[in-house]
């Protein structure tokens, strides 16, 4: 599988302009979940009020099984990195850094790229996406960004895993992963279990079928 970044620099090239062209799930040339944009989002323990939480590195260990490939043991090797402009401010712009080895094998060469983050507007809340996602940086490609869910308490405290949802300005290549501050996932939380916190966040979660990316210690060349 692509990396993020990647998937959805390839994602700008390729949207579709026609909302109702059926979106199928692919893993290439660039991964496409099709989880629907247009439904109620209600994320569940996402902390609003210090979004700053959220914030810093994580891994990618989850997506949606046809955006993975045929085995959905695939290993991504992409690491990101949401690093503020102003770290005081809590409603700074944010790099979108992104991590990953070439051709997503164990051992490849190192490749790094970058985005943006600006926030939709000076608070954040469960009523809007708290982001736009621009990238690359500079290129006025936007996509909303969400994040739908974590596994950390009511105060969102304790977070190890989330789950994010990008929506892009047009075309039905939406993007949802599941992230981990490491990678792999951290016990209590298990794919199971951040699954059904997804699954509370947004409608028709449940009408896709999402697998954990298996990664081991020494396979990747993070930078972060």
């Amino acid at each position: 599988m692509k990396s993020i970044l990647g998937a959805l620099l390839a994602l700008a090239v390729g949207a579709r302009a026609d909302d109702n062209v059926t979106c199928v799930p692919q893993y290439s040339p660039y991964p496409i979940s099709c989880v629907d944009c247009s439904g109620p989002k209600t994320p569940v323990n996402v902390p609003f009020d210090d979004i700053t939480k959220l914030w810093g590195v994580w891994h990618v260990i989850g997506s949606e099984y046809s955006c993975t490939d045929t085995s959905g043991t695939a290993n991504v090797c992409t690491q990101l990195n949401f690093s503020p402009n102003d770290p005081s401010d809590i409603t700074t712009d944010l790099a979108y850094l992104s991590h990953y080895n070439k051709d997503n094998q164990p051992y490849g060469k190192p490749t790094d790229a970058v985005g943006a983050f600006y926030p939709k507007g000076s608070d954040f809340s469960a009523e809007q996406a708290p982001y736009r996602l621009e990238i690359p940086a500079g290129s006025g490609i936007m996509s909303d960004f969400y994040f739908l869910a974590t596994d950390g308490d009511s105060n969102g405290d304790g977070i190890n895993t989330m789950v994010t949802f990008a929506c892009p300005d047009t075309g039905t290549d939406s993007q949802m992963f599941i992230l981990s501050r490491k990678p792999y996932l951290v016990a209590p939380t298990t794919f199971d279990t951040i699954s059904a916190l997804a699954a509370q966040s947004i409608t028709n979660f449940d009408d896709h079928q999402f697998t954990l990316v298996k990664q081991m210690p020494g396979w990747c060349n993070y930078t972060f």
